[in-house]
């Protein structure tokens, strides 16, 4: 905490007294909650504050040029970015930077070169490639002294296009790591719809338990729930999959709700499985890691499944 306080004084010349203040409290807090809670605790907040957040940051990079998306271009953006939106996505992308900064200074070696050393693991090659591209990004960020300094976003303009897409050009250079969605970026508008779906599908479960079941304690089962359908190939009329659509229209996002159905079925079958396994993972771990170190959980969690994210 003393060392993100030094940067942020030194960076924007902002005290970060209340800050610590701040985070006294929440220790206290949140002491007793999941590891799943106290690891991501940030990214929890902002995701719970911000309405479809992942939406607005995809419009965001979008708008910015960082994600060179044709479809769906800059032009046909209609969401307005808030200040407040821009000024919390900024000071998560500042402190995910300060945190690797930290990460270098501490380690000597990154986790994936442990999983490369367990030769009975059998990796494919896909991943073994994975594995090797982030140990490269590692060794780079920590042995090249052009890769020394710390990138940070709020020095610069987040309404100058060139200097957003330099400093995610300048994060790219010292960081990677596995990702949940290995499809082509023409596909990641798909997912982001079919985790919407996802999550109103879960919603309209938890509202029919509410409404069917208003007196009854203990588990209930999902079959047992009349919700809306995800999709209907002669109606869609008042389905999931067609409210989802409209809400991403208001961004200015166009998808039809077939694509939506199908992106998530394929999700509930890979990236949900992996997110399940990180999942308990961590539970099972019963730790939250330091932020600065990596998480232990998230790669076991794509290497015992074999799968790349």
């Amino acid at each position: 905490m003393a060392y993100m306080s030094v940067i942020t004084e030194k960076n924007t010349g902002v005290l970060a007294n209340h800050a610590l203040q701040i985070a006294e409290v929440l220790i206290g807090e949140f002491v007793g909650c999941s590891p799943l809670v106290r690891r991501d605790l940030l990214t929890r907040c902002f995701v719970s504050e911000f309405t479809d957040a992942s939406v607005g940051v995809y419009c965001w990079l979008i708008v910015s040029g960082v994600l060179p998306v044709t479809k769906n271009n800059p032009d046909r953006i209609t969401d307005e970015f808030t200040e407040s939106f821009l000024i919390r996505l900024a000071l998560l992308a500042d402190y995910q930077m300060i945190v690797h900064a930290f990460n270098m200074m501490i380690s000597k070696d990154d986790a994936s070169a442990t999983y490369l050393r367990m030769r009975n693991l059998n990796l494919t090659e896909d991943t073994v490639d994975r594995l090797l591209d982030i140990q490269r990004h590692f060794h780079d960020a920590i042995s090249k002294k052009s890769l020394a300094s710390i990138p940070l976003i709020c020095r610069r303009s987040l309404e100058n296009p060139s200097q957003v897409q330099e400093f995610f050009g300048e994060w790219g250079k010292r960081k990677v790591r596995f990702r949940a969605h290995t499809g082509t970026l023409g596909s990641w508008l798909s997912i982001l719809g079919a985790a919407m779906v996802h999550r109103q599908l879960m919603g309209e479960y938890a509202l029919a338990a509410r409404t069917q079941y208003a007196n009854r304690l203990g588990a209930v089962k999902l079959s047992d729930l009349k919700v809306p359908a995800i999709f209907n190939a002669c109606d869609n009329q008042h389905t999931i999959t067609e409210l989802v659509k409209g809400r991403l229209s208001e961004y200015g996002l166009r998808i039809n709700p077939d694509t939506l159905y199908r992106s998530h079925s394929t999700m509930r079958k890979t990236t949900l499985r992996l997110l399940a396994l990180y999942c308990k993972l961590t539970r099972d771990l019963g730790v939250a890691m330091s932020a600065p170190y990596e998480d232990v959980s998230y790669v076991n969690a794509f290497v015992h499944s074999d799968k790349l994210g």
